[in-house]
């Protein structure tokens, strides 16, 4: 777990620079706020997903490991096109670019995650040596 906090936690933070990087020093001009919310979310959520996974597989209970890891990856979809929904329907952005930077940000944690599942699950499936 704590290989894939630091990994994270380090895309986190190239995450935000290249976002304020372009924000600020360039002609882009939808990024906002939204932006840097939606980056802290998908941080949390990655750690808690992969958290309850890994706990999931110490209860050496596979059907518990599937659930949390589809769980999470639908929840995620899920939590992510409503804020999408309610934004664009409160804000009204002016271009659909405003959900570029969500994009990658989600793209690039579900990556993580992904490659941590499988490292947790092959890792789980290893034979252990009895005796």
């Amino acid at each position: 777990m704590s290989s894939f906090f630091v990994k994270s936690a380090v895309a986190a933070v190239l995450l935000c620079m290249a976002t304020w990087f372009l924000e600020h020093y360039s002609d882009v001009n939808f990024i906002g706020p939204m932006a840097y919310g939606l980056l802290v979310y998908f941080f949390v959520f990655s750690i808690i997903a992969v958290y309850l996974s890994q706990h999931a597989l110490v209860t050496d209970n596979h059907r518990r490991f599937l659930n949390a890891l589809t769980g999470s990856l639908v929840a995620k979809v899920l939590v992510t096109a409503f804020v999408v929904l309610i934004f664009s329907l409160v804000d009204r952005p002016k271009t659909v670019l405003v959900i570029l930077p969500m994009f990658v940000y989600y793209v690039v944690f579900t990556v993580l995650e992904v490659a941590e599942f499988m490292k947790l699950n092959h890792r789980n499936a290893e034979p252990k040596n009895v005796g």
